[in-house]
């Protein structure tokens, strides 16, 4: 069974101490997994998967102290008794004795309702393991009922549930990430009916996933071209834009190279689950960098709005806030209708819309730079 645990359940299972690259990012993070657990009970299989999947793609925490387990484990026998083991596996998870008392009850759909001082007297060694209990328990573990038997010598009951991954995954992350997840589960029902109207990775990139090989954008250095594009594309008429949108369409897709990769403006507000992130990973999902942005933006003002990269930047992380005109003026870029970015954000967008300039942006997104190159000339000569 050893190749098949985790490094620090090794550890754990043979009660040595963790090294600090081996224990939970955020030992005080038991009651917010305990918080995220209660809500998962709830949820429908398709709501479980993706934020299982969004937990699992959510960058691990960098703690500012030596990450530890809670204090409370380190009272738990350290000894090879199918109880103690199996406590201090659960502590491995953040899962104190504590956080089990207010967990288990809805596991177990209120069958099992023990104060916490029950978990310690198991944790101990004095308190007796039993099937029932370790099915109740093992809900929490992503360990198989026969690695169960084969370690404690005792053969589980059903299990009630079977949330042991997403138990393991949110060890990675801060409580405050956990938080962030619980407000995305939240806003999930929305956001998929809001979904049927978005591209596909316009979802993804909601949703805080990572993007697909396959639906990357084609040229991860162009967006310098595109800002250009636009200086020639804003003063034409609309007749003469329908034009140059009518060509970008008609100009066939190049194959993606393997070094195709999203702008690391995505990477960097991924675990923003605020307005700003989900704006500026929208942003990043047309291949726009923070000094694209900046430039595009005081293009689409008539340089009303002239800000660095790094202040967008800011707004990507949470930093800078996300205002009723600056979402205006980020929404000409977006070919996502004004009514859908306000049930995005909470926020209503101020300004005029100009939705040839989103479309053109949207469909330089698969296009080369040369290609683009060609569709500026186009406008040039146009104008």
């Amino acid at each position: 069974m050893g190749e098949k645990l985790h490094e620090s359940d090794r550890l754990v299972i043979a009660g040595q101490p963790l090294p600090e690259e081996l224990a939970p990012r955020d030992h005080e993070a038991g009651e917010a997994v305990a918080s995220l657990v209660r809500d998962y009970l709830t949820w429908g299989p398709d709501q479980q998967a993706e934020i299982l999947a969004l937990v699992r793609t959510l960058r691990e925490y960098t703690p500012r102290t030596p990450p530890q387990l809670a204090p409370s484990v380190r009272f738990y026998a350290q000894t090879g008794e199918p109880g103690p083991v199996i406590l201090r596996l659960l502590g491995n998870r953040n899962l104190t004795q504590a956080t089990l008392a207010r967990l288990l009850p809805a596991v177990t759909d209120g069958r099992r309702d023990w104060p916490s001082s029950s978990y310690s007297q198991v944790g101990m060694g004095t308190r007796e393991l039993t099937p029932d209990l370790l099915g109740d328990l093992a809900a929490l573990l992503d360990f198989s009922d026969a690695d169960l038997g084969e370690l404690t010598g005792i053969a589980p009951a059903p299990r009630p549930a079977d949330v042991g991954d997403l138990v393991w995954e949110c060890r990675r992350l801060s409580k405050f990430d956990i938080g962030r997840v619980r407000e995305f589960a939240a806003d999930w029902p929305r956001l998929v009916t809001l979904g049927e109207n978005l591209h596909e990775s316009d979802r993804l990139a909601i949703a805080s996933r990572p993007m697909p090989h396959e639906l990357l954008p084609l040229a991860p250095h162009a967006s310098g071209s595109v800002d250009t594009l636009l200086r020639h594309f804003l003063p034409l008429s609309p007749e003469q834009r329908a034009e140059v949108l009518t060509l970008a369409k008609s100009l066939p897709s190049q194959d993606r190279t393997e070094n195709a990769s999203m702008p690391f403006l995505y990477t960097l507000c991924l675990n923003n689950a605020g307005p700003g992130g989900v704006v500026m990973r929208l942003l990043a999902n047309r291949n726009l960098t923070p000094s694209a942005i900046a430039k595009m933006t005081y293009r689409v003002t008539n340089g009303g709005r002239y800000w660095s990269a790094s202040t967008y930047i800011g707004v990507s992380t949470g930093r800078t806030k996300l205002t009723p005109e600056l979402l205006g003026e980020l929404a000409v870029l977006l070919n996502i209708p004004a009514v859908e970015l306000e049930a995005l954000t909470g926020i209503t967008p101020v300004g005029t819309p100009d939705p040839e300039v989103g479309d053109l942006v949207w469909e330089c997104r698969r296009l080369t730079g040369d290609q683009i190159w060609q569709l500026r000339e186009f406008a040039e000569s146009l104008g």
